[in-house]
């Protein structure tokens, strides 16, 4: 399985299309918390939610960075 981490704008647009085309792709979606954005906010957590819930992972820039660094020691 591939992994696939996602940042961008317009997170219900943009990202959401992203995220389900690489889903039914099988790809594993990790979805940049604090990476995306879009116009509204309450529609920017109902999104988040929504990937979170059926299609991959919500997680921080930083939380990404530190699981990358621990690849390499």
């Amino acid at each position: 399985m591939t992994s696939l981490v996602v940042a961008g704008t317009m997170t219900d647009i943009c990202v959401l299309a992203t995220v389900i085309g690489a889903f039914h792709r099988e790809y594993r979606v990790t979805v940049v918390e604090d990476g995306v954005s879009t116009l509204w906010p309450e529609i920017q957590r109902a999104t988040l939610d929504i990937i979170g819930r059926a299609y991959g992972r919500i997680a921080t820039a930083k939380e990404i960075a530190d699981q990358i660094s621990s690849w390499s020691r």
